[in-house]
């Protein structure tokens, strides 16, 4: 999840908000991000957290990464989802050698040189973006 600094989002972990309290939320880095009770994330600085939510007996515990920018998140934004086996085509500009695609695990997704990803298997981390040697962004599915 990519976050401009001093932004908030709900995490929920069904589509019932009200069982979020029964689960224990956390954050890695709370210099970063931190979460609430009720799974509410602030961005609080620039840089790398993990949320987790974890129930009472332990056998569920999940996470997601969150990634803090300064003011420049909406810029970057882009969610895929995508099932094990289905491709997917990226576009970013009308320019495709500006941006330079990489895969950060081939096990997990694989990215060509032209922006096609394909889904391996279930990950929430999915590849970064190098856009005119400026930016690197995250996906997540």
């Amino acid at each position: 999840m990519l976050l401009n600094e001093g932004e908030n989002v709900q995490l929920s972990t069904s589509y019932d908000l009200e069982n979020n309290k029964n689960f224990t939320w956390s954050s890695t880095n709370e210099e970063v991000a931190t979460v609430d009770s009720n799974g509410k994330v602030t961005a609080v600085g620039v840089g790398d957290a993990d949320i987790f939510a974890q129930n009472a007996d332990g056998t569920f515990k999940e996470y997601i990464p969150v990634k803090v920018v300064e003011g420049i998140a909406d810029e970057l934004r882009l969610a895929v989802h995508l099932k094990i086996g289905e491709k997917a085509k990226l576009y970013l500009t009308d320019d495709p050698s500006q941006v330079t695609w990489n895969s950060m695990d081939d096990s997990t997704v694989t990215v060509s040189a032209d922006g096609q990803i394909t889904g391996v298997k279930k990950v929430w981390l999915l590849f970064k973006l190098n856009w005119m040697e400026k930016h690197i962004k995250f996906m997540y599915v």
